[in-house]
């Protein structure tokens, strides 16, 4: 785990480019274990930290601050979240996986959504799906989880302050479960991880994130309403090597280093 910076281009087609009149990229990225002197037991959940749209489903939790509209003279009209790539770059291909969680310019009351693995799952989906459910860019601290139900029909339960807003279920929703995604996972907070489908040119850290962000959680679960309500407004425990707590936690940033 570790921060990393680079080079962007001013601004892109797509819409990703370095925000707050920078062209540093600032993200925080995670590689997918286990590593080295890690203990390995699957039996136990102790695998991949990263691995995604299993028969279990994932979540994606944190807390978010954005004070101001995005602006697009200034900024990327288009900001990152959480990007969560194996690396393959056909979706064509059965292998291929990405889950980005993103901002979009114009759409601030929404967060637009991805999850693949091959061609089935999440493609671009607005969460909330109606524009006025929800108010991002004012200012205030909330806490946002995305539950991703992956294991038969498709769809995502969100939830705002441990309350669940809507149940979205994509257009193009399949009825069959989504293939778990493997591989030399990578994931960045923060900006994109590569390029996206029908990109070129992006540098790793394009779609800089104007905000703030604090308790972020990954987990290779879907968790349930009982557990985000207990949970989403105080610390949690994460697992050991000794313990067989919380294994499905994948990604924990408590932000409490200062």
């Amino acid at each position: 785990i570790g921060a990393a910076s680079s080079s962007l281009p001013v601004s892109n087609s797509s819409g990703y480019f370095a925000a707050g009149g920078s062209d540093t990229a600032e993200y925080i990225q995670v590689k997918g274990g286990p590593h080295l002197n890690t203990v390995y037991d699957s039996t136990n959940n102790k695998g991949s930290n990263l691995t995604f749209a299993s028969l279990s489903g994932s979540t994606v939790e944190f807390m978010l601050q954005k004070n101001n509209l995005i602006d697009s003279n200034k900024e990327s009209q288009r900001q990152v979240i959480f990007d969560l790539t194996n690396g393959q770059t056909d979706a064509s291909e059965g292998d291929y996986g990405r889950l980005r969680i993103e901002l979009l310019s114009g759409s601030e009351t929404q967060f637009e959504v991805t999850m693949m693995s091959g061609t089935v799952g999440f493609d671009k989906v607005l969460v909330p799906t109606t524009s006025d459910t929800i108010t991002i860019s004012d200012g205030k601290w909330r806490n946002y989880s995305f539950v991703f139900n992956t294991s038969g029909s498709q769809n995502i339960d969100f939830y705002v302050n441990g309350t669940c807003i809507e149940t979205a279920i994509p257009a193009n929703s399949a009825s069959s479960a989504v293939s778990e995604v493997t591989g030399t996972l990578i994931g960045n907070i923060g900006g994109l991880r590569t390029n996206i489908r029908g990109t070129s040119g992006l540098a790793e850290g394009a779609g800089k994130l104007s905000a703030s962000l604090d308790e972020f959680r990954f987990w290779k679960s879907a968790r349930s309403a009982e557990e985000i309500g207990r949970y989403w407004f105080t610390n949690i425990d994460g697992v050991s090597d000794t313990s067989t707590a919380n294994t499905s936690l994948g990604v924990y940033y408590k932000f409490n280093e200062g």
